[in-house]
């Protein structure tokens, strides 16, 4: 019985994952309108994700609205805001990509 060299199930695993993909079933110009608006739900959700992050800080921190500037303690008050929901989202992401990763090698999907 023949074994197969590695470099040789790897590339057919690429392949077969290649053949899976669907974005290798369309023409080019089909791939550039996925490509666009791919780039803009990415937008769209990072301003979203902005808009909150504003709004949820402004809420919680600003109290005094007899000046037009911040108070110290409420620039403090953002900015440890602004660190904890940047640290927290990093964070979420990196167990998203885990998560994603561990299913892909497993072979699963959420919810199956």
């Amino acid at each position: 019985m023949l074994e197969r060299q590695p470099s040789q199930q790897t590339s057919r695993r690429e392949r077969d994952t290649a053949d899976q993909n669907p974005r290798n079933r369309l023409n080019a110009a089909e791939q550039r309108e996925l490509q666009g608006r791919m780039e803009r739900k990415q937008m769209k959700d990072f301003m979203n994700m902005y808009s909150n992050l504003v709004q949820r800080c402004f809420t919680d921190c600003v109290t005094d609205f007899t000046s037009k500037s911040l108070l110290t303690k409420e620039e403090g008050c953002v900015m440890r805001c602004v660190d904890k929901f940047l640290k927290s989202s990093e964070r979420l992401g990196e167990r998203f990509q885990e998560q994603n990763a561990a299913m892909a090698q497993s072979g699963t999907l959420p919810g199956r």
